[in-house]
């Protein structure tokens, strides 16, 4: 169970699964007649307060970009160009990279799942139905990423690491 630091919100969705949560206990209870009525049934909840996006300025963004190695440079510019998820930047393979469109685009199908006991970190679908997309970027984006590779070669991977330890080794590196 997830306690919020006093003083703090909670977002509105997780208002939602606590109370359908609620809501089936109390099903039951009611369904074995410990009570006569279930009061999270057919409650309204709020939708939430909705908050502004935050956009980092060019210097901020200059200042970000500076601050890495340039081995990951093309890495951040990609994530904040793109709007790319961690796992799905670091899952892009060249084949996912379109050039032939005005502007580029870039496919994004697959993303790393987290490594288990039982398993290693393994490219799975991305997290949710819309996450599977195609997005437009600069051709200036796509230049930076460097001389494309063949087509199965991941785009993005560590320094004397190969793809798989990439997922785990980048997260280090922060």
């Amino acid at each position: 169970v997830y306690y919020p630091i006093p003083g703090t919100t909670i977002a509105a969705k997780t208002v939602g699964n606590y109370h359908a949560l609620l809501s089936n206990i109390l099903k039951a209870a009611k369904e074995h007649g410990l009570i006569q009525d279930n009061p999270a049934y057919r409650t309204r909840l709020t939708r939430g307060l909705s908050r502004s996006s935050v956009f980092l300025s060019q210097d901020q963004f200059a200042a970000l970009v500076q601050a890495f190695p340039d081995y990951y440079k093309p890495l951040v510019m990609f994530l904040v160009g793109s709007q790319c998820r961690w796992s799905e930047a670091t899952a892009l393979q060249w084949k996912h990279i379109h050039t032939d469109t005005t502007p580029p685009t870039v496919s994004v199908h697959q993303a790393w799942k987290k490594a288990t006991p039982d398993e290693p970190a393994r490219i799975s679908v991305p997290k949710t139905k819309r996450g599977r997309r195609t997005i437009a970027v600069w051709p200036e984006l796509v230049a930076a990423l460097g001389e494309p590779g063949a087509p199965d070669d991941f785009v993005f991977t560590g320094p004397g690491r190969n793809e798989a330890e990439h997922e785990q080794g980048g997260r280090q590196f922060y």
